[in-house]
């Protein structure tokens, strides 16, 4: 079982150091935060899906705006009668032109243009939620990528301190408790090493996945930069600063509004149903008849009539009720709005003491770095005077290496709050 463990390693070490060359044969191009969300407001599906209900949102208010125009209805009919061949043709030709209604084709209109400014805003918020997804994904990946040195330092650790074990216990100077207890130590460092691939691997997948893309990778300096940036903003502002900046510029309450609006013009449109609608008409009618073969074809004179017409329509109370239910769907969306609107108070307030928990911990990671240093330094030059083993050694090294992760790790973390904020806060950066 040790000999698996070793060879477990092994591959796993491998497999680590070769995790760069491997990720250069596939990848094409090193993308920035900025790169990454561009590449995927362009690939991904769910925005391309929006473009087209957007787009199929206008046509059909051109459908609706059609009825505003000259309506124009052809009817041609023949008949045929033996004996005598008597039979006749005729063609009717109606026109009718909306002049004025108040639950026609411009309240219609008005409702479907709410219908498209309704998609073009769910369009914008899932914009957002890409560009906070990608942003995520790419720090998590860059986050993983890092624990890569801290990984091959416990690797490197793990194995020389389970040999060192294994030659004391192999003359006797470990009691099987002792034995015991290194066995499942390198148990367990082996696990952690194991997993790391399927944790990188899994982060891989995530960040490809908001790209829908598979040949990038990530610019690891740039991604620094963009760290250590969201960090320096991230104590910049007040509470309140992103709590006003949420009211204006969250696309929820934009839809809300839209909605709201929509609401009304359909409350408008029912209660026109009572009112009359005019329309102009003309219709042509040019009738012809047919007595028997040697009589030949008579045309009668043409026929035709012009006017205006008035429509009213009666529904007993029906009008009526539609339009109490049309207002109560109005308080409903002015409800629902209000809710958002307490949702996102609360959301920007929990977020943003998080990320202020996260600074705090930052600073003291920040002096525990600095001592950290301060007792690598120490083993080092301890190990080079030959007071301490090399398998001492690299356990300080490891202990290093971890420390410098915890400190990375915190960053990525206060990072994405920051994000998160500003994803939060409808990112007013862009406005």
């Amino acid at each position: 079982m040790q000999t698996r463990y070793f060879y477990n390693m092994c591959v796993l070490c491998a497999s680590l150091l070769l995790q760069g060359q491997q990720s250069d044969v596939v990848v094409h191009r090193h993308v920035t935060p900025d790169l990454a969300v561009s590449i995927a407001h362009i690939n991904r599906s769910l925005l391309k899906a929006n473009k087209y209900e957007t787009e199929r949102a206008y046509n059909q208010s051109l459908v609706t705006f059609s009825g505003l125009f000259p309506q124009v209805h052809i009817a041609t009919s023949f008949s045929k009668l033996k004996p005598g061949f008597l039979g006749s043709h005729a063609t009717d030709i109606n026109i009718n032109q909306l002049l004025f209604s108040f639950n026609g084709p411009l309240q219609d209109y008005a409702i479907d243009k709410k219908t498209i400014d309704i998609a073009s805003a769910i369009e914008l918020l899932n914009r957002d939620s890409v560009r906070f997804d990608t942003e995520t994904s790419l720090l998590d990946l860059w986050n993983s990528n890092k624990r890569e040195a801290p990984i091959s330092a416990l690797y490197m650790g793990a194995t020389k301190r389970f040999s060192k074990a294994k030659g004391q216990n192999n003359v006797g100077f470990l009691n099987i408790a002792e034995w015991e207890n290194e066995k499942a130590l390198y148990a367990e460092d082996n696990a952690i090493v194991l997993s790391y691939h399927d944790e990188y691997a899994s982060a891989e997948s995530i960040f490809k996945r908001s790209l829908e893309q598979d040949t990038y990778s990530i610019d690891i300096q740039n991604t620094h930069f963009f760290v250590d940036d969201s960090i320096e903003k991230a104590n910049k502002f007040p509470i309140t600063y992103w709590q006003n900046n949420a009211r204006i510029h969250r696309k929820e309450l934009l839809i809300k509004d839209e909605e709201i609006e929509q609401a009304k013009y359909i409350k408008k449109k029912h209660k026109g149903t009572y009112l009359p609608s005019a329309f102009l008409f003309v219709n042509l009618l040019e009738p012809r008849s047919f007595i028997a073969p040697a009589s030949g074809k008579r045309t009668s004179p043409l026929i035709w009539s012009a006017g205006i017409r008035f429509e009213w329509q009666f529904d007993s109370f029906a009008g009526v009720q539609q339009v109490a239910a049309d207002e109560s769907f109005v308080i409903e969306k002015i409800m629902e709005k209000h809710d958002i609107e307490n949702s996102i108070k609360l959301d920007i307030q929990v977020i943003y003491h998080d990320m202020q928990e996260s600074l705090k911990q930052l600073e003291a990671q920040k002096e525990r770095t600095q001592a950290g240093e301060i007792a690598f330094n120490r083993a080092k030059k301890q190990f080079n005077v030959g007071i301490i083993s090399y398998v001492d050694f690299q356990t300080a090294q490891q202990v290093w290496q971890q420390i410098q992760f915890d400190l990375n790790d915190i960053k990525v973390r206060t990072a994405q709050k920051y994000r998160e904020l500003l994803f939060k806060a409808g990112y007013p950066d862009c406005h």
